[in-house]
């Protein structure tokens, strides 16, 4: 199971917003203007042959 859960809120004003998979507490926000993508938060380097 996974520490935390991620959840864009895709609005100009929004925001990437970081829970606590335990408690479902609100542990971060990041202001963004329409946040989406794959949030990989192990992958640290581009992969050989791959845009990512």
């Amino acid at each position: 199971m996974g520490k935390y859960a991620l959840v864009s809120i895709w609005d100009m004003d929004g925001a990437l917003v970081v829970y606590g998979a335990a408690t479902f507490r609100e542990v971060a926000r990041i202001p963004m203007n329409k946040p989406s993508g794959k949030y990989d938060v192990y992958k640290t380097t581009r992969s050989a042959d791959t845009s990512h």
